[in-house]
């Protein structure tokens, strides 16, 4: 008997703690619950703590909506746009989604002209704020590219890697990029805030910025941003603001 209760004490003592993490699916980032730069990222900080990371992919309203009813340890990955009723306890930045302009020619002066974004994602609010732009959405970045190509926008705004993915799949390769950027946002993990949740989000947050210090996290976005290298003249690294 005391042989046994040893047995299963020794196993509670080394059993890695469990934690769920919602997402959804996001080209090149999130492409199924096992594969995608965020999932790679995300298992990889599960190794370095010990935990044994389940993620669940659904759809972002149901991701969202999974947390907010306690489904969830946490989700990723988190915008101030996403989680602006939520009360979270959140890691430090990860990612830097930067939005740029894309179109067929530089132009200069933006007054009075047609912007494509996508619907659903965030942007920064003095973008969604400029009075200067007529402001259109479609469903997704290859539907604003679509609307470019038909001239009836003259840019589409986009987060770079996957403005890159819709011209790659599209063919096309005669489109300007500016190289500065029109909207930045902080990507992050959003965790309950909670006692459980603020000492992952601590731990998490403690691994990002060693992966950071050591120029361990941009090795996690080299296969995207080779694709991106390929369509602009600037240098990127999603990893530094």
């Amino acid at each position: 008997m005391i042989k046994w209760l040893l047995i299963l004490f020794s196993l509670s003592v080394f059993a890695r703690e469990k934690i769920t993490l919602g997402t959804f699916n996001i080209p090149e980032f999130v492409t199924s619950k096992d594969s995608g730069a965020f999932v790679d990222l995300v298992r990889e900080i599960g190794n370095r703590l010990d935990l044994d990371i389940e993620i669940v992919l659904r759809p972002p309203r149901r991701t969202l909506s999974s947390f907010a009813s306690e489904q969830l340890d946490g989700y990723f990955p988190a915008l101030d746009g996403f989680n602006q009723n939520l009360k979270t306890s959140d890691t430090t930045p990860f990612y830097y989604k930067k939005d740029f302009f894309f179109s067929y020619e530089e132009v200069k002066n933006l007054k009075g002209k047609t912007v494509c974004l996508t619907a659903g994602y965030p942007y920064e609010k003095s973008l969604l704020e400029n009075k200067e732009l007529n402001l259109i959405y479609t469903h997704s970045d290859q539907t604003c590219l679509q609307m470019l190509i038909k001239k009836r926008a003259d840019f589409f705004v986009c987060e770079l890697h996957s403005g890159v993915a819709a011209l790659r799949d599209s063919g096309i390769r005669e489109i300007h990029i500016f190289p500065q950027a029109i909207s930045k946002l902080d990507v992050f993990f959003s965790f309950q805030d909670s006692i459980k949740g603020r000492r992952l989000s601590k731990l998490f947050s403690a691994e990002i910025n060693r992966m950071r210090k050591d120029k361990k996290l941009s090795n996690f976005f080299e296969k995207s941003t080779k694709y991106v290298s390929e369509y602009v003249k600037f240098g990127y690294d999603p990893t530094i603001k």
